[in-house]
């Protein structure tokens, strides 16, 4: 991969409805002066702003955007951007700063800080790109493609069956971290203790689910995720083995099991640790479902679609995520700094 110069022409699209972003609000005057250069800052509020900004953002031809928001606007973003389409190879490489209340993607692709600071973060990278060639780290990575009935969506986790339930139960409050865990370990312990949360949150769904060509073996499921990144939210890292963002593929689980044998597994699930019947936890390339499911991409809840079309889950195409996680600032008036590299294992 070539490297590319950041410094150029840098943009940010700033949701300017996300929790973070109300507080630590990016404008032109704050990008300006935390990077030492001009950016362009498109803020956006709905749907409409957004696809305009995309549109310009494209047109322009940055070398670098930063996306200010949760993990809601990035899926938005990459939806509008990636079906507005042009080469891809062409897209600036991109840069999510924690600006949500929810922040999965941020943490999986080297993003670390509250939006101003990672900001001043990026502003130091920049400068010793330019004067002492400094290769500015970059993640690699695709985004999922969930074909549906309408236009592709594209985000990095999909999931269907049990939690978007639960996030239609924390949506009818004020979001937080705080709410997140508690309304997801109350429904849990509901559904492990009464037949009515069983049914109202643990149901199974019907569907027939086909991986990389090969029937699932079961009628229904109780939880299916899909992510290229690992580090999911809360207490929950529930892939076995994972090795950091997919280049190739994505992380799929599928579980059938029974109420009662979750409870009694439940922490092997939750860490990634149960092999057993009823579960399947590895990588795949595509996944079909044969029915509308009421599904979540990136805590957006999609309901089933009532034309009777099913779902393909597969990859999108690979973007560049500038990584300055491994870029520590101390002291930042002396202007003192190290860089610290980790290594990771092959991503296959």
């Amino acid at each position: 991969m070539k490297n590319k110069q950041h410094g150029q022409k840098i943009a940010i699209l700033v949701n300017s409805r996300a929790r973070r972003g109300r507080n630590q609000q990016i404008t032109h005057e704050t990008a300006r002066d935390l990077l030492h250069r001009d950016v362009t800052v498109y803020a956006t509020g709905s749907l409409e702003e957004l696809h305009d900004a995309v549109s310009r953002i494209l047109a322009e031809g940055f070398d670098l955007l930063g996306i200010s928001g949760g993990d809601g606007t990035v899926h938005l973003l990459l939806t509008e951007m990636l079906n507005q389409g042009g080469d891809f190879a062409s897209y600036p490489d991109l840069l999510i700063l924690r600006g949500g209340t929810m922040n999965m993607a941020a943490a999986n692709l080297g993003t670390r800080h509250p939006p101003l600071l990672e900001l001043r973060t990026l502003q130091l990278a920049l400068t010793l790109e330019q004067e002492k060639g400094f290769t500015i780290p970059v993640k690699q990575t695709r985004p999922l493609c969930v074909n549906g009935p309408d236009r592709p969506l594209y985000g990095f986790v999909f999931a269907a069956g049990i939690p978007p339930r639960i996030l239609q139960e924390y949506y009818k409050g004020d979001p937080s971290p705080a709410r997140a865990a508690n309304v997801t370990a109350s429904i849990m312990l509901e559904s492990f203790l009464s037949r009515r949360g069983d049914s109202r949150y643990f149901a199974f769904q019907k569907a027939g689910i086909v991986l990389d060509g090969k029937p699932y073996d079961a009628p229904a499921y109780k939880v299916i995720v899909a992510t290229p990144i690992p580090k999911l939210l809360l207490w929950f890292d529930v892939f076995d083995n994972p090795r950091g963002p997919l280049t190739r593929g994505f992380y799929c689980l599928i579980n059938s099991m029974k109420t009662k044998d979750i409870a009694r597994n439940v922490w092997a699930l939750s860490r990634g640790r149960y092999h057993g019947p009823g579960h399947i936890n590895s990588i795949f390339h595509k996944m079909e479902i044969d029915r509308p499911v009421l599904f979540t991409l990136d805590g957006e809840v999609y309901e089933e679609n009532k034309n009777g079309k099913g779902l393909t889950i597969s990859s999108g195409p690979l973007l560049n995520f500038l990584d300055l996680s491994g870029i520590h600032v101390s002291g930042l008036l002396a202007g003192s700094w190290h860089y610290e590299q980790t290594m990771e294992r092959p991503i296959p």
